[in-house]
């Protein structure tokens, strides 16, 4: 049978494990669509920006979308990494 300290341990690396996945998908949303930004003209940014608010076809990702489904992605992991914390037996 497994002890309160090591049940508590497994949560914490557990809400730890889960908001570093958090961390990195908010992270890597961000950071991706900029750096692609970075390596564009002013105009070809110009142009790119302009199409993130449009749609050609009704489901066509773009940067933009992909962005802020990894930043919800993230903060469902940041909830799910504070409720394991939670359940830490004092």
């Amino acid at each position: 049978m497994v002890g309160k300290a090591a049940r508590n341990e497994a949560r914490k690396i557990t809400a730890s494990y889960l908001n570093s996945l958090a961390v990195a998908l908010a992270v890597g949303g961000v950071a991706i669509p900029f750096v692609g930004a970075m390596s564009r003209t002013r105009d070809e940014v110009a142009q790119w920006v302009a199409s993130q608010f449009t749609w050609e076809t009704p489901f066509e990702p773009t940067a933009l979308s992909s962005a802020i489904f990894a930043i919800v992605l993230s903060l469902v992991f940041h909830v799910l990494a504070r409720r394991c914390a939670e359940r830490v037996e004092e």
